[in-house]
């Protein structure tokens, strides 16, 4: 170790007590401000986190004698992607389990407790057991990355866009931030987890109209059938908007001419267009978000929001 006065102080703790301080480092909560003593107990090798706990303090005791330490400072700026809330670590103790996505061709690792948030794999007796055999279950119609950001959410709570980012996406950018919001969305309404599915579909409101394929997603939501109520008020709002704006034919919106082709071909569309036109009225959809939080939302399992 290099002396100078940055540790000169370090330099007093044994190597075992290093060795605590660096796995105390690493089993900081989201904020930085405690820590998650189970998993500083399983870095460490030690059974309980009361022993875990015991030998944070020999360190601090060595680093800061009986003199009571300055509160861990906070994080720097905030990353691009910020968590929606800030969510407690997992001991890492859980055996994992393997999701298989898009036909076979990627596998992906989760810790099985991590898993048993989601309402769908509750459900599943294999996964309440105490089985020790690695389990894998197949979702062979979600792409790789709406795997990730099932990771994403899962560990961090975390959205790979913020609604900001999505109001400034156009042409080919807009595209794929359309697609893999929408994929996530499918996976979120398959695993019945709602709070990410309803923070998904806020995500896909902030779209600038003109970029959504409206009718695709439509007959998309149709096939997935349930859960997806929130999303098709918001889809169809989004239609009635768009009719608002540009009239039922349009020389610069495709969008447009799409709905007016499937309102001659499917009458249930376009009564539930025009049902959403009237409803709609004057207003934005920044208007019925402002005064409804949960337009958009479904709230089955989970509170409204406040």
């Amino acid at each position: 170790m290099r002396e100078g006065p940055g540790n000169n102080t370090l330099s007093k703790l044994s190597s075992q007590e290093q060795d605590v301080l660096i796995a105390f480092l690493s089993n900081l909560k989201p904020g930085n401000v405690e820590v998650d003593f189970d998993g500083l107990a399983a870095t460490l090798g030690l059974n309980t986190r009361t022993a875990a706990h015991e030998a944070w303090a020999k360190v601090q005791k060595s680093l800061f004698g009986n003199a009571k330490p300055s509160p861990v400072l906070g994080p720097g700026p905030i990353a691009k992607s910020k968590a929606v809330t800030e969510k407690g670590c997992t001991s890492f103790a859980s055996p994992t389990v393997v999701l298989v996505f898009w036909q076979g061709k990627y596998k992906i690792s989760f810790h099985k407790d991590i898993l048993l948030e989601s309402p769908y794999f509750k459900k599943l007796d294999c996964l309440a057991s105490d089985q020790q055999n690695q389990l894998e279950f197949d979702f062979p119609q979600y792409p790789k990355f709406a795997g990730e950001q099932l990771v994403r959410w899962l560990y961090y709570e975390e959205l790979l866009y913020d609604i900001h980012e999505i109001a400034q996406l156009k042409g080919q950018d807009a595209t794929l931030a359309r697609s893999q919001i929408f994929n996530a969305y499918r996976l979120a309404t398959r695993l019945e987890m709602e709070k990410w599915a309803n923070h998904l579909t806020d995500l896909f409101a902030a779209f600038y109209l003109e970029e959504v394929r409206l009718t695709a997603v439509y007959h998309e939501l149709t096939v997935i059938g349930e859960n997806v109520d929130g999303m098709k008020r918001l889809v169809m709002t989004m239609a009635a908007l768009l009719v608002r704006t540009h009239g039922v034919h349009s020389d610069t919106c495709g969008t447009v001419n799409a709905l007016a082709d499937e309102v001659k071909k499917d009458g249930s569309f376009a009564l539930d267009l025009m049902e959403h036109m009237c409803i709609l009225g004057q207003r934005s959809l920044e208007d019925i978000m402002k005064a409804d939080k949960c337009a958009w939302h479904t709230h089955t399992r989970t509170e409204k929001c406040t």
